[in-house]
This record gives structure tokens, C-alpha cells and sequence, in this order.
């Protein structure tokens, strides 16, 4: 493997989240649990809170993109490192799409090969701006900046580019609405059960 050329990890603030918020519900949570169920759901409350802000640290320990002299290695949690050669790359595509009127945008790279597919896609949800920006000058394959857009302008511009999820996001939001009431429903129902 050539030697690394460039490499970005996912942005700091992610990790204040992952400990911070285990450590407020805990607080708060813990207590409850052992004051009302005699402390027989605070491992469950723990377990909830806990493991999820363990597999997200582990994540953001692990993440990397590395560009390197023959292509770029993007490595997740969990399994193997993909690899997009450099020889493949025709295009490295910045736009921040606005995904609700007046909603802050969010900046994307995405490189493309020959006939306009997405090849790889990385956000700033996860990378910090200046990292995408440089790694799309560094890649030094042919610079396509869109500026800031609305969904329907990206995908008129590039179909492949957004998730089905992302080009309807009103559909998306109202599934996770839906999901959310169901859970705390069940949860609700649960808790009269006890």
C-alpha cells in the first residue's frame, strides 16, 4: 500500500455527545430507577444509554478516510476498508444542499466516475468542511462546486447523488415520527403492565 498522502477523521464534536449525554441520563435516570423499581431497572437504563455511546465512540475512534497515492481507503467500524482507485475518479462534487426551506445547509463531497456515478460520498454531518475541502483539492481530479442548492436542483443536476431517503425527507421524517410514537407507545404500555 502506498504511503498516506491525507487523512480525515470525523469531527471532534461528535465525541462530546457520546459522553456527555450517557452521563446526564445516567444522573438523572439511575436514580429514578433504583428510587421506583428498587434498583432493578438501572442496569437496563445503563445498558440503553451506554452501549449506544460505546458503539458511536468506537466509530468515531476507528473512521477514517485516507487518500493515498493510488486511491482512497475509507475505513468504518466494522468491515473491511473500501477502496476507490484514484484511476476511477472523473469528478469531486462540493455542494451544500439545503434539505428544508430555511434550514441550515449541509456540505457534501462526492466523487464521481465516468458517466456521472457516485462513487463516494462524504458529509460534513461527519467530517468538518475545511477536511472535505481539502481532501476534493488534494484528490486532484477535476473540481465541480455547486454552491448551495435545494434537493430538486441536486438531483436534476446529479440523480445519483442523494439517498432515496434524502430526496423525500418530508416521507422520511414522518416514518421517524412514526416509529418514535410507536416506541414510546410500547413503552407506555410496558410501563402500565409492570
Amino acid at each position: 500500500m502506498a504511503e498516506a498522502e491525507f487523512t480525515i477523521r470525523p469531527r471532534g464534536r461528535h465525541w462530546w455527545p457520546a459522553v456527555g449525554f450517557p452521563v446526564l441520563v445516567s444522573a438523572v435516570f439511575v436514580p429514578w430507577a433504583v428510587y421506583d423499581h428498587g434498583g432493578g431497572a438501572a442496569p437496563v437504563v445503563l445498558g440503553a444509554v451506554w452501549v449506544p455511546s460505546a458503539v458511536l465512540l468506537a466509530h468515531l475512534a476507528r473512521s477514517r478516510v485516507t487518500l493515498t497515492a493510488d486511491a482512497i481507503v475509507v475505513r468504518r467500524l466494522l468491515g473491511r476498508a473500501r477502496r476507490v482507485p484514484r484511476s476511477e475518479l472523473r469528478a469531486a462534487v462540493t455542494v451544500a444542499v439545503r434539505y428544508l426551506p430555511g434550514a441550515a445547509p449541509v456540505f457534501d463531497l462526492a466523487f464521481l466516475g465516468a458517466r456521472g456515478t457516485r462513487l463516494l460520498r462524504l458529509r460534513q454531518v461527519s467530517y468538518a468542511t475545511g477536511d472535505l475541502r481539502e481532501l476534493a483539492r488534494r484528490s486532484g481530479v477535476r473540481p465541480v462546486r455547486l454552491g448551495v442548492r435545494d434537493i430538486p436542483e441536486v438531483v436534476a443536476r446529479y440523480p445519483g447523488l442523494l439517498s432515496r431517503p434524502e430526496r423525500r425527507p418530508g416521507v422520511s421524517a414522518a416514518v421517524v415520527l412514526a416509529a418514535t410514537v410507536a416506541v414510546v407507545v410500547l413503552a407506555v404500555a410496558l410501563y402500565a403492565a409492570l
